[in-house]
């Protein structure tokens, strides 16, 4: 909670910054997918229905992006392809020692929004993914999209 008010008050300083960190609009738009994690700086990256990514960095800070019209398309459909997906959840008691690589890696769709893929590896104890191999391929695909737009927007 104490995270959560020092980035509201952090965003709510700055003049420039339309919307607040974990993708809660304060103009409504509403939002597509969302990828938190942590990654060369980055917590999160956020696309909203109008085109914007917000990409959050490690300090609470928001960049905002307007992305293209066929960039928007693209990533809105891959995320609305996944909203319903049947998935994969389980849980494992065992965790390798394996120290783990940050990523940006916990992906989420729709509204509400749901968490539809997250990291796979042996350091996680609690995972999900798309049963479907073709909806697991586009919620890659999707992850992938969304950390590239967000490394390139810092």
């Amino acid at each position: 909670m104490k995270h959560l008010l020092l980035v509201i008050s952090a965003i709510l300083m700055s003049a420039s910054i339309t919307t607040t960190s974990h993708a809660r609009s304060i103009d409504r738009t509403p939002v597509v997918a969302t990828l938190t994690g942590f990654l060369e700086g980055i917590h999160g990256a956020y696309l909203l229905a109008d085109g914007r990514l917000q990409v959050e960095d490690i300090n609470g800070k928001i960049k905002v992006v307007q992305l293209t019209k066929q960039a928007t398309a693209k990533l809105t459909d891959l995320s609305q392809s996944l909203v319903g997906a049947k998935l994969n959840d389980t849980t494992t008691m065992i965790i390798c020692r394996m120290m783990p690589q940050p990523s940006l890696s916990v992906l989420s769709v729709g509204s509400p929004l749901a968490i539809v893929l997250t990291n796979q590896d042996c350091t996680v104890g609690h995972k999900v993914s798309p049963k479907d191999k073709e909806l697991l391929a586009r919620s890659r695909e999707l992850r992938m999209s969304l950390t590239t737009l967000a490394l390139n927007a810092l």
